[in-house]
């Protein structure tokens, strides 16, 4: 009994810490890398056949919807139009079910379940004490060289172990029902007050609606299921924490917190853009009411519909759960999301425990989230909102049915157990090709050739229906310098995988060397589907004007410019397109084009009319202060600049004209202090003031390898001889030297010739 006993214990610390290894850290960034992912997928796989293990010695309601609900998820990965990427998510998915149904079994146990709290109320307090600590001291640093309330949308740390704040924040918001539940455990009401204010303030800090929207509706049900409880408060109590919520209220509003609370709750161009990606969302589910195009497609489709040709570069879904869920999985798979959330209700109400109202909150604030974000991308969150379900409703051990054995449901089981070991293995082996995959870019990156062939070659022989895979493979040896081995390989990238534009510059490129006729239809492919990325229409023109196509480059040379008037500062600019009068001219029709397109005014459009020498009136500080520079009119500039510099919410154009004005003036401490602004607010950039970036890769997007393939890493190089301008070379060349680059790069504007 005692052996026992200590085996059901160790169990059950195990799982423990294994929660908390992937709230803290395999669920984030790292698991995205190896060898985090391969421990995932390990994972993965005992909690599947845990729980199949589970199911077969009992099994209650909950457990049969759950069921039904993945067999109907299940149903639109089969009838996905691009099924590698449904496989990937219905192995997800599985997990997650699976994760569940264990952990609702596991917390059947009183004891097990405050344990539970234990270990989620520790991962709360890291996050609090870690990013109170990172995101304090950037708001600390804010205020020291601005004297004011940061902007809320302020790019803070997420200490490289997270992708982006915003899941960050809801974690923190999902965890406060946690923090709060403790108090039944003992925990002074001091400490417990201090980590939910602690939690609430890193939460506005975020400057993720979304985050607080879940906290609103958690807090919601909170209240509306302990209502009762609520009504025996004294009146004493509810007059101190009256005076409380009004003393914090006038504090805020004092300290100018809830003015910057309301700028960012209405700031509406992100909503407008989540409004243009749902309307796109809803068209795919128009075309597929029932099945939709697949699970882990929406990226994909996304791009296939032409979304990029007006719009910029989004994240990986469409910043909504539900919409997803139409997009993806049409009306069968809304089904299956209505039965999981109709199961995990009944389990709550049939199965109440003292920490269901706690839980369910938690549950609720990651579901309302996912309203606005994507939420269910956030292997972390998922995983805080998996227990905190199974927390709400656990199994009891009179509502199971136990499973009576015979030889059929013996066989039936045993088939279950065959199929998912097949799939396991398939999972398994989808690794082992990005592990071979890893190493062989790293051979690439190191020159060594054969050995990074060889590792992909392998790569791709045990999962050949990855495009990732293809277009690597076939960009090794394309560094080689053959070229008609790398082309077949990337045009089977593209087949797999359609929207993967990389791919396609990379086969334009190959069948350039080929001199094949398909060079420029792969560039014009590519360039329909994203005009707006400058690298697609910069691989245009170097293909046409390679081909001697002449009228070719020169319009893609035209759009470029419409869309990037800054590029050719870059020094890449200068060894692959036009210079000096042929550049002038270019200059001049991409600004006519503009002018005859009434084109609503922006930042590219006006930097463009002051390139071109022509002149635009423009009420943005920032834009006035980049053409009077150009204009060499030293007195708008620097009155330009300080309207920039008086704004409470500076963008980056912002930054970027007080860093360019500045260094053309000679004040390098006004740059420098214009530049530390820039790395708090827009850090992927705020270097940019100083030091030396390169040109960039034709072959190589990490934004489209983390958006298609969920990848975090290097890729291979390009091929020596065709780094390509990007808007960090330039706007860095800008930064440092604004004349030199005006000579260079806007031959006909003022600030070429004048001195200033």
């Amino acid at each position: 009994m005692g052996c026992a006993g200590w085996a059901q214990r160790a169990r059950t610390y195990l799982a423990l810490v294994t929660l908390a290894y992937f709230v803290l850290v395999g669920g984030g960034s790292l698991a995205l890398i190896d060898p985090f992912r391969l421990v995932n997928a390990l994972l993965a796989v005992v909690l599947v056949f845990l729980w199949l293990r589970s199911m077969r010695r009992g099994a209650d309601l909950t457990d049969a919807l759950t069921i039904a609900a993945l067999s109907l998820f299940l149903v639109t990965c089969a009838t996905s139009k691009f099924p590698r990427f449904s496989f990937d998510s219905a192995m997800d998915v599985v997990a997650c079910v699976g994760a569940y149904g264990i952990a609702r079994r596991a917390l059947g146990d009183e004891e097990n379940r405050r344990r539970l709290i234990v270990v989620l109320a520790a991962c709360g307090a890291f996050f609090v004490i870690g990013f109170g600590y990172a995101w304090g001291s950037q708001w600390l640093q804010w205020m020291s060289l601005t004297a004011k309330i940061p902007p809320l949308d302020l790019d803070l740390t997420n200490l490289a172990l997270y992708a982006y704040r915003y899941p960050v924040a809801i974690v923190i918001a999902t965890l406060v029902p946690i923090l709060l539940a403790t108090r039944v455990l003992g925990m002074p009401r001091i400490a417990i007050a201090l980590g939910i204010v602690a939690s609430a303030a890193l939460v506005v800090m975020s400057g993720s609606r979304s985050a607080w929207l879940g906290l609103f509706l958690g807090l919601l049900s909170f209240l509306v299921a302990r209502r009762r409880a609520l009504r025996r408060i004294s009146r004493r109590t509810a007059a101190i924490g009256s005076l409380f919520w009004l003393a914090l209220i006038a504090a805020l509003g004092i300290s100018g917190v809830i003015g910057a609370l309301v700028t960012r709750a209405l700031t509406l161009s992100s909503v407008s853009l989540r409004f243009e990606i749902w309307s796109r969302a809803l068209q795919q589910f128009g075309e597929r009411p029932l099945l939709g195009s697949g699970p882990g497609t929406f990226p994909t489709m996304l791009t296939l519909s032409g979304f990029y040709r007006s719009f910029p570069q989004i994240g990986e879904g469409p910043d909504s759960a539900p919409i997803q869920v139409l997009s993806e999985s049409g009306l069968l798979g809304f089904a299956a999301l209505a039965i999981a959330m109709t199961a995990v209700v009944i389990a709550a109400r049939r199965n109440p425990n003292r920490w269901t109202p706690y839980a369910l909150a938690s549950t609720i604030i990651v579901a309302g989230s996912a309203l606005t974000n994507d939420s269910v991308h956030v292997h972390y969150l998922v995983a805080v909102g998996i227990v905190a379900a199974a927390l709400a409703g656990p199994t009891a051990r009179t509502d199971a049915h136990v499973a009576t054995h015979s030889w059929s449901s013996s066989g039936r089981w045993l088939a279950i157990y065959a199929g998912a070991a097949v799939v396991m293995g398939a999972v398994s082996a989808t690794q082992v090709g990005l592990l071979l995959r890893e190493r062989g870019v790293d051979a690439a990156l190191h020159g060594d050739q054969p050995t990074a062939r060889g590792m992909l070659s392998t790569a791709v022989s045990i999962d050949p229906s990855n495009g990732l895979l293809q277009r690597d493979l076939g960009l090794v040896d394309f560094q080689t310098g053959e070229a008609d081995q790398p082309y077949r390989a990337l045009s089977r990238a593209i087949f797999t995988s359609p929207a993967d534009v990389a791919a396609m510059r990379g086969a334009a490129l190959a069948a350039m060397t080929l001199g094949r006729p398909e060079a420029i239809q792969l560039a014009r492919r590519a360039a329909a589907l994203r005009p707006l990325d400058p690298m697609n229409l910069e691989v245009l023109a170097l293909i046409a004007g390679r081909n001697g196509d002449y009228d070719q480059e020169s319009q893609a040379l035209v759009e470029l410019l419409r869309h990037a008037p800054y590029l050719p500062a870059a020094l890449s600019w200068q060894t692959q397109f036009p210079t000096g009068t042929e550049l002038a001219t270019l200059l001049w029709k991409a600004a006519k084009g503009v002018s005859s397109a009434s084109a609503e005014p922006s930042a590219e459009s006006e930097w463009l009319f002051a390139a071109a020498g022509l002149h635009r009136d423009d009420l943005d500080p920032a834009l006035v202060a980049i053409g009077a520079l150009l204009d060499c009119d030293r007195v708008q500039a620097s009155a330009a600049l300080a309207t920039s510099r008086a704004r409470q919410n500076p963008e980056t154009w912002d930054i970027i004209a007080q860093v360019m004005v500045a260094r053309a003036l000679g004040d390098d401490d006004a740059a420098r202090h214009a530049a530390n602004l820039r790395v708090l607010l827009y850090t992927p950039v705020g270097l940019q003031a100083f030091g030396t970036v390169g040109p960039g890769s034709p072959v190589n997007d990490p934004l489209e390898n983390w958006r298609i393939y969920r990848l975090i890493g290097p890729g291979v190089p390009a091929p020596e001889g065709v780094g390509l301008p990007t808007f960090e070379e330039s706007i860095n060349r800008w930064m440092n030297d604004p004349v030199g680059s005006a000579r260079r790069a806007a031959p006909e504007s003022a600030l070429a010739t004048c001195n200033l």
